[in-house]
């Protein structure tokens, strides 16, 4: 009976610490170890990602990235009835209007950020524009017959 107990013991030993060996080898949500050792580690791929380029404007239409404080391109030449999408990729909120001497007037309103604003451009002309919020933040868009 004693060698039961002993088998019993051990056999009972060996699982606990193959079971714990386990559990930390297998632990989801880990992205790596916490020792110094030589540990290859996998990290899956991120299910959302982030892009801080301009979204394509929609068809027809032309784009103007708003990053860093800027617009981007800063001049841009389009034909008359094309469409100018303004992507805000900054963290605060910005405009596109137009300056005090264009005639006529356009504005996108605010532009929170991760937010479009769009303007069709019906008439031949330079139009000279800027963010009403950041007087450093200028642009001209030339629209061409």
């Amino acid at each position: 009976m004693k060698s039961f107990k002993k088998i019993a013991a051990t056999t009972l030993a060996t699982a606990v610490v193959v079971s714990l060996g386990l559990a930390s080898c297998g632990s989801s949500g880990s992205s790596g170890s916490s020792y110094g050792g030589n540990a290859t580690t996998t990290t899956a791929p991120a299910a959302k990602t982030t892009t801080t380029v301009a979204a394509p404007a929609p068809a027809g239409g032309i784009a103007v990235s708003i990053k860093d404080f800027a617009f981007s391109p800063a001049s841009l030449t389009v034909k008359v009835g094309d469409t100018v999408t303004w992507t805000n990729n900054d963290t605060t909120t910005h405009t596109a209007s137009s300056d005090d001497s264009v005639t006529p007037k356009f504005g996108t309103g605010d532009i929170k950020a991760s937010k479009t604003g769009t303007v069709t451009f019906d008439k031949a002309g330079t139009y000279a524009y800027h963010c009403d919020f950041h007087g450093n933040m200028h642009g001209t868009i030339v629209v061409t017959g």
